[in-house]
């Protein structure tokens, strides 16, 4: 548990290191990372399915030779049979006044000694199981009808179903060879002479094919090897040209973007004496982004100046209003005050009225009051 739980902070700080990085990463280098991780996950694998395609070649090359080289190394046991068969028939037919047992003892002689495909030699023997010549010698009363190989398989038996085979028969069983006491898987090709009823064949051991075909895989395996090498170095060159020629256009692009940059700043700063020479542009759409921020630019100015206009001529509006707003306000404050003169004045005559209304009324409870008595 201690073991998972370090090897989860460990993963969380890495995690951590690379959100941090990527953050801190500019888009310029983020798209030139992805760009180059792209291109060269794509021409890794293009190499990996070439030299992939290459080894298949190689494997079906060598697959295609050990069994043309097995075919053909089975037409020779076939062959040798076929030619030793021709000549033991030739000497009996043509022996003259020289007896079987004549006849035979020379035949054995001559082909104990004959040996072909390095370990290939050829036997001989009795149909009553008895070995005439036995790996590669002339032997007398040697007993093989109960000789078996490592997996149980009656040889003798084999043979005999290939003598009586009319046109012979390919047997496979495990023989020692004549250099090792150690059995090994052989192919021999069986066939019968009837007039002596003997067993012919001849065989060789599938090792004893590969040997000859050793030559050849180790042909095609540097001819792969040097193919191999060959594309892997391309791919590496072609990664270094692209890496500079990819790092050579970022940062001219760069450049140019930073110029760019300071002539947008520099527009929009106003200065007017500003220009951008369009010739040392690559990319035509920079170009037409520059001519475009130019348009741009243009508008705001001729916006700005048309703003500028109307804010003045608004402030000159503004400022009128306020005089006219300034002479009608002191009218109505005279006439304000001719209104509190007014009304001061009706205010004084009201209550000289009121005083008269009083003092009428006093006078005529006076004259009342006299007649009354008078009365």
């Amino acid at each position: 548990m201690r073991n998972l739980a370090n090897y989860l902070v460990v993963k969380l700080q890495f995690i951590k290191f690379l959100t941090v990085h990527f953050k801190q990463m500019s888009i310029r280098r983020l798209a030139f990372l992805f760009q180059f991780i792209l291109i060269g996950a794509f021409f890794f694998l293009f190499s990996i399915i070439w030299i992939f395609t290459e080894y298949s070649d190689y494997l079906n090359n060598v697959e295609a030779q050990v069994r043309q080289s097995h075919y053909q190394n089975k037409k020779l046991l076939q062959q040798k049979v076929d030619e030793t068969i021709s000549l033991i028939d030739y000497i009996n037919k043509n022996r003259h006044f020289a007896n079987d047992s004549i006849a035979k003892n020379f035949i054995l002689d001559f082909l104990s000694q004959n040996r072909f495909g390095g370990a290939g030699y050829i036997f001989i023997n009795n149909i009553d199981g008895k070995a005439l010549i036995f790996d590669g010698k002339r032997v007398e009363n040697k007993n093989i009808r109960n000789i078996k190989d490592k997996k149980g398989n009656s040889i003798f038996e084999m043979e005999i179903s290939g003598y009586n085979s009319s046109n012979g028969k390919f047997i496979n069983y495990y023989f020692k060879r004549l250099d090792d006491t150690i059995e090994h898987e052989k192919i021999a090709f069986i066939k019968g002479y009837q007039d002596f009823n003997w067993i012919v064949g001849a065989g060789n051991y599938p090792d004893e094919f590969l040997k000859n075909d050793l030559n050849f895989i180790q042909y095609t395996w540097d001819r792969f090897s040097q193919r191999a090498f060959h594309i892997l170095l391309v791919f590496v060159i072609f990664i270094f040209i692209f890496y500079l020629s990819s790092k050579y256009i970022s940062k001219t692009f760069m450049k140019i973007l930073l110029q760019i940059n300071e002539y947008f700043n520099k527009k929009m700063e106003g200065d007017k004496n500003a220009t951008y020479d369009l010739d040392n542009v690559l990319i035509e759409e920079l170009a037409e982004l520059i001519n475009s921020f130019d348009r741009m630019t243009d508008k705001k100015i001729e916006l700005e100046n048309a703003l500028n206009d109307y804010n003045n001529q608004l402030e000159i509006l503004v400022n009128s209003r306020t005089e006219e707003l300034k002479k009608k306000s002191e009218i109505l404050e005279d006439k304000n005050k001719d209104l509190q003169r007014l009304n001061k004045l009706f205010s004084d005559r009201e209550f000289r009225i009121k005083e008269l209304r009083d003092k009428i009324i006093e006078l005529e409870e006076e004259i009342n009051l006299l007649q009354r008595n008078n009365n």
